[in-house]
């Protein structure tokens, strides 16, 4: 009672601030009017800012919320969480007596069902007589009676064997339903977590030396639906990250612990069904109500998909799918992808729940080639994917889809060059061979990138491209490098010493002169101090490496080139220095 006439205090005084706001503001208002009238001007109504309007609903809000939410003091609190504690022991007390009866032979095993089944009726009839006077204190004994039931109903058939298949699979249905609509009801999320607690951790608590997959799977197909039928009609994200994680510890527990191939069929069916689950967890409110999703759902929808991924792909190893999962990523990802669509069509408007099932769809697929590819059919189908995404991600102006495109465009690089390196695994013809065709298609792919970026990408974004073709650049470098290598080691030089350094110098003045030369023709500064870093880079070699390992022949061909090539470059930055000077002015301009 107190509480309730402190809230009131505090509104009456808000309301009492909020009308001597308004009366000054009133008085500004009517001395504007006699000033407008004594000057004979007709003043122009002018609408409420935004920010004023902002204001007085954030205002009205927050009255709202208080009138709505009393504020309750630390020793109340503590006394309703005593109840919530309360019910727990109970339960645990009601499971080791019937275990201590058991074994000490008191109570046959009806009675002992009987007991923990008029226990559970007892706590209902206890929560529904106490629900409008003491609201909370009538949620929890209605969440144990719901743990108490399905204790007792599980027990008796796994446990006492009391019950056939079929009667337990309609009572556990019952009492699901009946606890949903119970925490649907009452708003409370506390019966449902005390509900699914005590679901979740019976099997474990009464389990027999000897499991039934098709008990404990079908038992937690139902624990599972009765989340979801909850999840569709209140947004209680406690409750469902409970669910989820109960289910996996379970599923890893079996994985590790009683799984094989024997199992095969109920396990996967298992598998399936929760992931179809969790998915209608995951969406079936935000659609229906039209909300956003939010971060820890979002989590939650990449978990199950990954984790189910991780789980069936084990249960798979063995079997004639075994060598196919590649495929059997690619088949997730297609049902993400329809899943999205099909999201798209409904709600589009939740742009953060699409990204994550189409971004869950882009990373199995990813992950799929290399399950299912080597060596040059990985690099070729991981660099095809990065180049589609980023173009899907331009036409649909997504850079997060670019990202994602961005980051497998790093990966396909990082093995493609790993695989073009590997020159000394096979004695390939030189050129003609997969290694070389691999490494031009990811230049090729990077280049197009790199244009894709140029053309299309905003301000923010122009950097990337600049690195992109920066990137170009050094991989043509590597792969002239590589060829170079792979020359030579296909052949016995005897002789003096190998020619392959001094080939390698002039590959790589070669190349520099080459980016020098378009430097000009483009009018370009960055290209022109590439190809004279390059050109630093030769000099350096030739002295400090080259006037050591070469033989006396190579040494002179290569300081007479190496003379050559730097008087041309030096004549022609004297006769273009006009140009260049005209660019330096105009960039400082």
């Amino acid at each position: 009672m107190e509480n309730e006439i402190k809230v009131l205090q505090e509104q009456v005084t808000e309301l009492s601030r909020t009308v001597e706001d308004l009366q000054s503001r009133l008085e500004l208002i009517e001395d504007r009017k006699k000033a407008n009238l004594a000057l004979g001007t007709k003043p122009e109504p002018r609408p409420l800012a935004e920010k004023t309007i902002g204001t007085l609903k954030e205002k009205r809000k927050e009255l709202q919320t208080k009138a709505k939410r009393p504020r309750v003091n630390l020793e109340l609190r503590l006394g309703q969480m005593l109840n919530r504690l309360g019910v727990v022991a109970l339960i645990v007390g009601l499971a080791i007596f019937l275990k201590y009866s058991f074994d000490n032979q008191w109570i046959g095993p009806t009675g002992r069902i009987i007991l923990g089944m008029l226990l559970g009726v007892g706590l209902w009839a206890g929560g529904e007589y106490t629900k409008k006077k003491y609201p909370r204190y009538a949620q929890g004994l209605l969440g144990g009676g719901s743990l108490a039931m399905f204790f007792s109903i599980y027990a008796g058939y796994s446990f006492y064997d009391l019950f056939s298949q079929v009667a337990t699979f309609i009572v556990l249905v019952v009492i699901m339903a009946l606890t949903v609509v119970m925490a649907v009801r009452h708003d409370a999320m506390v019966i449902g977590v005390l509900g699914i607690i005590g679901g979740y951790l019976t099997p474990f608590m009464v389990g027999s030396n000897d499991p039934n997959p098709w008990v404990l799977f079908t038992y937690l197909t139902i624990l599972t639906a009765g989340v979801l039928g909850v999840s569709s009609s209140r947004k209680w994200i406690l409750f469902n990250y409970l669910s989820f994680f109960f289910n996996q510890a379970i599923i890893l527990f079996w994985m590790f612990a009683e799984f094989d191939l024997g199992y095969l069929t109920p396990t996967m069916l298992f598998l399936v069904v929760t992931f179809v689950l969790y998915v209608g967890i995951t969406t079936a409110y935000n659609i229906r109500q039209r909300k956003l999703s939010t971060t820890a759902e979002t989590i939650l929808m990449g978990l199950n998909a990954f984790l189910f991924f991780a789980w069936s792909a084990t249960a798979l190893e063995g079997t004639i799918i075994d060598g196919y999962m590649g495929f059997y990523a690619i088949f997730l990802a297609c049902c993400y992808i329809y899943l999205g669509r099909t999201v798209y069509t409904v709600y589009k408007d939740d742009k953060k729940q699409l990204f994550v099932l189409f971004g869950t769809a882009l990373v199995l697929i990813t992950i799929a080639m290399p399950l299912q590819l080597k060596e040059h059919y990985l690099s070729i189908a991981w660099l095809t994917e990065a180049l589609s995404v980023i173009f899907i991600s331009f036409k649909l102006s997504s850079k997060k889809l670019r990202f994602g495109g961005l980051i497998i465009l790093a990966i396909a690089l990082m093995s493609t060059w790993e695989f073009v390196d590997s020159w000394w695994m096979n004695k390939e013809m030189f050129l003609l061979n997969y290694r070389t065709l691999v490494g031009l298609y990811a230049i090729v792919v990077t280049g197009l990138v790199a244009w894709l970026y140029a053309q299309n990408a905003g301000e923010d974004e122009k950097p990337l491209a600049f690195i992109l073709q920066g990137v170009v650049l050094m991989e043509v470098f590597i792969f002239l490098t590589m060829q170079n290598s792979h020359f030579f080691s296909m052949k016995d030089y005897d002789f003096l010493l190998s020619p392959e350094q001094l080939s390698l110098s002039g590959i790589w003045m070669l190349y520099a002169i080459v980016l020098f030369t378009l430097g000009l023709k483009k009018n370009n500064r960055y290209l022109r101090f590439g190809g004279l870093g390059l050109i630093g880079i030769v000099i350096a070699k030739a002295f400090f490496v080259d006037l050591d390992d070469l033989a006396t022949i190579y040494k002179i061909v290569l300081f007479i080139i190496l003379g050559l090539c730097l008087l041309g470059v030096s004549f022609v930055y004297q006769k273009k220095k006009d140009i260049i000077i005209g660019e330096d002015s105009e960039e400082e301009m």
